[in-house]
């Protein structure tokens, strides 16, 4: 059974990802675009992002 209170245990919503970095949504959206790695094309709004982009972000900005 998979630990849901681990960052990349299941897609998490941009809303999400900013709120475990501890950051503001417009913050959390900055960081992106400032890393080569992470694709700045993606959706921010209502759309998720998979377990492979989560673990690709926290590859490139580090643990929440």
């Amino acid at each position: 059974m998979p630990d849901n209170n681990r960052l990349n245990s299941r897609p998490r919503l941009l809303k999400e990802m900013a709120m475990a970095y501890g950051v503001d949504v417009r913050t959390f959206k900055h960081w992106l675009r400032k890393h080569p790695n992470i694709p700045s094309d993606h959706p921010t709004t209502g759309y998720y992002f998979s377990i492979a982009e989560i673990n690709v972000i926290i590859h490139a900005i580090g643990e929440p």
